[in-house]
């Protein structure tokens, strides 16, 4: 199930980057503009132990910012409560970039370890704000911290306002030991539903400022989805209830917004035979078109298998096939 939500941090960190600049500047106190250059770097590494092969680690994120200064990050997203556990695994990640972008000087080897944070999903009773890394070498010592950052310590209020898009897709994980009471009590089910609701009307209208894109709204509600998926399980009062909130409505409100960003953008779509039969009918057919070429966009960028891009526009396969060609 880990293997769900690390994917859902790496593709939104991958697929959305500019999600990124606010996120460190939350988590690092940087002062970053937006303008910044994001750099990423490979995310497989091979430890090297005594008398083993050679064993692969993937990292949930490493990459640089290239601004007036260039700093190197590692992110990770841990789905278990702090355990005193990860700190030998961070260790081990961070060595291991820092060794990868070595470089000589002469007789001298250069190692930068980077800037690293921990995203955790879930709270526990020990919840330290950072954990330490400290390193003991010949003639002296050093310390780093690593950030630790609660999902739960940031309300949606919070998120929006700060921009930290990157959390969206599990913000469900806040409810989830309240999961079991809220399928059998009906006003808890509203008061969710509500907050999701909420969450796609905040999203639609930064769509609708250009302060995200269409892709952007597409990939954190997915994620969202599949998140939602895995947390709840066979809870169907909250699938039934939920589920198409993340799904349909979020494709159509992306739909209208292209159609509403006007007309020029609309015949550069080829929206024209619409628009020539009045606003109406271009609104509709408009809607209709670039409804189904956002989808059939995302099936191109391997975004949505054809199946998915079918169903969450109510069309068989065939038919989507059709339509899109």
């Amino acid at each position: 199930m880990a293997d769900i939500y690390d994917s859902a941090f790496h593709t939104i960190i991958n697929d959305c980057k500019k999600f990124l600049i606010p996120y460190i500047n939350e988590v690092f106190g940087e002062d970053y503009s937006g303008d910044e250059e994001i750099v990423f770097h490979p995310n497989e590494h091979y430890i090297s132990r005594n008398n083993e092969p050679d064993v692969k680690r993937i990292t949930d994120s490493d990459f640089s910012i290239i601004g007036s200064v260039t700093k190197n990050y590692h992110l990770e997203c841990e789905s278990n409560p702090y355990d005193a556990s990860i700190l030998a695994r961070l260790f081990e990640y961070d060595a291991q970039i820092a060794l990868d972008s070595a470089t000589i000087d002469g007789d001298m080897i250069n190692v930068s370890f980077p800037n690293t944070a921990v995203l955790y999903l879930r709270s526990g009773r020990n919840m330290p704000d950072c954990v330490w890394v400290h390193l003991i070498y010949p003639g002296g010592d050093t310390k780093y911290s690593v950030p630790a950052v609660y999902l739960q310590s940031y309300s949606l209020e919070d998120i929006f306002k700060k921009k930290l898009y990157i959390m969206l897709p599990f913000y469900l994980f806040n409810y989830e030991k309240r999961l079991d009471e809220i399928e059998c009590d009906e006003a808890k089910l509203d008061a969710l539903t509500e907050e999701y609701n909420r969450i796609v009307s905040e999203l639609s209208g930064l769509v609708a400022t250009r302060e995200i894109t269409a892709f952007d709204i597409i990939t954190i509600t997915d994620l969202m989805e599949k998140v939602f998926k895995a947390l709840v399980g066979s809870r169907e009062h909250i699938s039934e209830r939920i589920g198409g909130i993340m799904g349909g409505q979020v494709i159509m409100t992306k739909a209208k917004e292209i159609l509403n960003s006007g007309i020029e953008q609309g015949i550069e779509r080829g929206f024209e035979q619409g628009i020539e039969q009045g606003i109406e009918q271009g609104i509709e057919r408009g809607f209709e078109q670039g409804r189904i070429q956002m989808v059939v966009d995302l099936v191109n960028d391997e975004v949505l298998s054809v199946e998915e891009a079918a169903a969450r526009i109510g069309l068989t396969v065939e038919e989507f096939k059709k339509r899109a060609e």
